[in-house]
């Protein structure tokens, strides 16, 4: 039996659409991972981790979802053993990456309290994109709906975090 679909060219017109979509999605990707490198550029070589060695995407165990949890930073004390967490996230412009700093937060926040060696975790936000209020969110959500990941996971901009000395 003969099928009567008749299957038509996208217009090019279509095409270059999607194809700047593509670029588009490619730029946030490489933006993000820009912003991974130039924190563990910071992490390592401005003194603030002394005394610590340096892990880059690292798994450090189950996920929420995922089987993994693939870490952007693993910080860990040479003397003792005690780790620090750091993810960054970046934002360059409007978009729905606020929506997951929620996930990552309890994300952190689990992880933290399911290895005791684990000290803290850092949520480093980097670029212009998020929104005035998001940072006042974290906060109240870390006072509020998410206590109980209050002191184990901080939420901090970048130019904050880097004006510190130490980072624990």
């Amino acid at each position: 039996m003969k099928s009567d679909k008749v299957i038509s060219k996208p217009k090019a017109s279509s095409l270059k659409l999607k194809e700047e979509e593509i670029i588009e999605s490619e730029k946030k990707v490489l933006s993000g991972r820009l912003f991974e490198l130039e924190m563990e550029d910071y992490l390592i070589n401005r003194g603030l981790v002394e005394g610590f060695s340096y892990q880059g995407q690292v798994n450090i165990g189950k996920g929420l979802i995922k089987n993994s949890h693939i870490l952007d930073h693993l910080l860990v004390a040479n003397s003792t053993g005690r780790k620090i967490l750091v993810s960054s996230k970046y934002q360059g412009t409007d978009g729905t990456a606020e929506e997951k700093i929620v996930f990552e937060i309890v994300k952190l926040g689990r992880a933290v309290k399911s290895d005791i060696a684990i000290k803290k975790a850092y949520l480093i936000l980097g670029g212009e994109g998020w929104s005035s209020g998001l940072k006042d969110f974290a906060k109240g959500l870390l006072s509020e709906e998410l206590a109980c990941y209050k002191g184990l996971v901080e939420v901090v901009e970048v130019e904050k975090f880097v004006e510190r000395k130490r980072i624990f």
